[in-house]
């Protein structure tokens, strides 16, 4: 039932958001900026998308290599763009990997906690990248970025010394206290499975080195199809600027606080790209990139996910 509440509010944050923008902008200029797409470009920026996703994949997939899971390539970007599609329609978020991970145990069920790890670490480095590359905006002179760089920093600091954290004794310790004689669906012993997964990671430190490079390019291509999308609808504006400010953008509707980050997306593209385009333009610039999203990986995700119905199995031991 929380559940529920928290999402209808975010729901009706997202509505508000939406209405207090188009109730503040010309609606004829809007709708001017849409007529004027240069769909060649566009269908081209949904490409840059589909790279960008793959990416995202193949990052993963480096994960589930390194636990010997028994995931292939092909499979890791079906199960990516299956939990992306839908994630569209999941109540939170969180929804995208808990599909993932619905899909991967499947074939992985003595190697559940490895699958979880996979998937956390997985998100957890491609955030770190997605800010990191927003705080390059300082050195490139963007203004807008530096105004919230002082929030990126520590939101950054706070998951890398999380991250170190996870692999210390002492987080160990403090997981087992917590959990450890919990008997109930054997979650003291699921605990122990998922902390011992993390000791990957202290011995091959190349695995999160290479994932965060691949992160940063995901983001690149992601930042690269709004910068198409903005030639395409006529704006001239910095490739490396819209890169960068992409990726804080997307960083900012990572958080929980709208229905997909719908409105918050928009919010942010207009903080960061009004002045140069004006309202009108942001806003049409956020949708056009937001849908080239969906038109990157829906059309793979529904074909996986009407060929391979996500089946929650839990008969087996973990």
């Amino acid at each position: 039932m929380k559940k529920l509440v928290f999402e209808l509010i975010k729901i009706a944050i997202s509505i508000f958001l939406i209405y207090m923008i188009f109730k503040n902008m010309n609606i004829n200029a809007f709708l001017y900026h849409l007529k004027s797409l240069n769909i060649v470009y566009y269908l081209f920026a949904i490409v840059l998308g589909f790279i960008g996703y793959s990416l995202s994949a193949l990052r993963w997939f480096i994960y589930t290599r390194a636990y010997k899971l028994n995931i292939n390539l092909i499979q890791a970007n079906k199960y990516v763009f299956a939990s992306l599609f839908l994630g569209l329609v999941l109540p939170s978020g969180a929804g995208v990997d808990l599909v993932r991970f619905f899909y991967a145990q499947r074939d992985n069920m003595q190697k559940r906690a490895e699958v979880l790890s996979s998937i956390f670490v997985d998100r957890l480095i491609g955030v770190i990248a997605l800010i990191f590359l927003a705080l390059l905006g300082i050195y490139f002179g963007i203004e807008r970025i530096r105004e919230i760089s002082d929030k990126l920093i520590w939101i950054m600091l706070f998951l890398i010394g999380f991250f170190i954290f996870m692999l210390t004794p002492m987080f160990e310790r403090i997981i087992i206290l917590i959990f450890g004689k919990i008997e109930k669906f054997r979650i003291g012993e699921r605990m122990q499975k998922l902390i011992n997964s993390f000791s990957l990671y202290k011995e091959n430190k190349m695995i999160v080195v290479s994932t965060f490079f691949i992160s940063i390019l995901m983001q690149f291509f992601f930042g690269l199809s709004a910068f198409v999308i903005s030639k395409a609808l006529g704006f001239d504006l910095s490739p490396i600027e819209v890169v960068l400010i992409t990726s804080a953008i997307n960083f900012i509707t990572m958080l929980p606080l709208s229905f997909s980050g719908i409105g918050i997306r928009e919010g942010g593209f207009i903080f960061f790209l009004s002045d140069k385009i004006g309202m009108e333009g942001a806003v049409a610039l956020s949708l056009l990139y937001y849908a080239s999203g969906i038109l990157s990986f829906g059309p793979v995700g529904i074909l996986v996910f009407v060929s391979e119905p996500v089946r929650f199995s839990l008969k087996k031991e973990v």
